[in-house]
């Protein structure tokens, strides 16, 4: 009798000790509730649950904020991926660079380079809008401040998509002041679009984009009383490629 009591002592300790290892998948939503279950698909947008008690539920994956999968619990320690909140801000580095035409006083056409972070705000799947800065090439070194739009054509991980860029740029050139004239760069303006094509690759976002680029900014030249105007227009074919964290 002693020897049955002990026994079943034991079992009902590895039961609750079992019960606390995460045995279900698990939803966790926005709106605080937490539904427990299998989950039965996720696709199209929905996630289709089923409760231990019979349960279906087809929840929207806007409602969602994260899910925990039992295939990926590990006994004594949280899934750090999946347990891990959903926030609407990342950051994107890129670099690339850019083939075509410039000014007047650039000779012929340039291979440039670029080197542009970002700042995303992404509140739903299908795309998202950024800021950005940097470094960029033309006749000398410029900062562009620029907004970054991107939306996506199919609501998977794996996406062509649609972008289109606009901004200012600033130069960094100082003013070059001679003893009969004086140059300088003035700060301009820049517009893009293109396609791009994006893709998961350990944890994050890898992406290459193509597509057209336009930069304008004036160069003044003074000599005694003439004052020299000359506008530098760059159209040309961007690539970049980058990973948004």
């Amino acid at each position: 009798m002693r020897r049955s009591l002990i026994i079943v002592i034991v079992l009902l300790f590895n039961s609750g000790y079992l019960t606390g290892q995460q045995p279900f998948d698990t939803l966790y939503l926005k709106n605080g509730d937490i539904v427990c279950g299998t989950l039965l698909k996720s696709q199209d947008n929905i996630f289709s649950m089923k409760t231990p008690d019979g349960c279906i539920f087809n929840i929207n994956k806007d409602d969602v904020d994260r899910f925990i999968s039992k295939a990926a619990y590990k006994p004594g320690a949280a899934s750090k991926a999946n347990d891990k909140k959903s926030s609407p801000l990342s950051f994107i580095i890129q670099s690339g660079m850019s083939f075509g035409s410039a000014g007047p006083s650039a000779g012929p056409a340039l291979m440039l380079w670029s080197i542009t972070p970002m700042l995303c705000y992404e509140k739903k799947p299908g795309g998202y809008i950024s800021i950005g800065s940097g470094a960029e090439q033309f006749t000398g070194i410029m900062i562009p401040v620029f907004l970054d739009l991107k939306v996506n054509f199919l609501k998977k991980d794996v996406t062509p998509f649609f972008y289109i860029k606009t901004g200012i740029i600033f130069s960094t050139t100082s003013d070059e002041k001679w003893s009969n004239h004086s140059r300088t760069v003035k700060d301009g303006w820049t517009f893009g679009l293109g396609l791009g094509y994006s893709w998961p690759m350990s944890g994050i976002e890898s992406f290459v984009r193509i597509g057209y680029r336009h930069t304008q900014y004036a160069i003044v030249t003074k000599s005694f009383n003439n004052v020299d105007r000359e506008m530098n227009n760059f159209n040309r074919v961007e690539m970049t490629w980058g990973f948004k964290f």
